[in-house]
């Protein structure tokens, strides 16, 4: 077994979710898929409805794609910001 053989599997018992904010980037979505494809992560895409198309253009249709401006906790995640960085000039809007 080579080294990248041991990696692959220790990350196949043990799924981890992994989170990629250039969802607009075909390398990253070809990453995604390969990731995805070969069960080695559980990729949450941060992108668009293009990015969902192209994830189902490319053979991954069940990647999680997140659309921040769109996204229903998007309130109460600017809310927890601005309470962690409000000291440090960070303003709500």
């Amino acid at each position: 077994m080579s080294f990248l053989d041991g990696v692959r599997r220790r990350a196949r018992a043990n799924l981890r979710r992994i989170v990629f904010p250039e969802g607009a980037d075909e390398r990253t979505l070809e990453a995604v898929v390969r990731l995805s494809r070969d069960t080695l992560a559980i990729p949450i895409v941060i992108g668009g409805e293009l990015t969902a198309v192209d994830l189902d253009r490319m053979g991954a249709p069940q990647v999680q794609v997140v659309d921040p401006a769109h996204d229903i906790r998007r309130p109460a995640m600017a809310a927890l910001l601005h309470q962690r960085r409000g000291a440090r000039g960070m303003t709500e809007e």
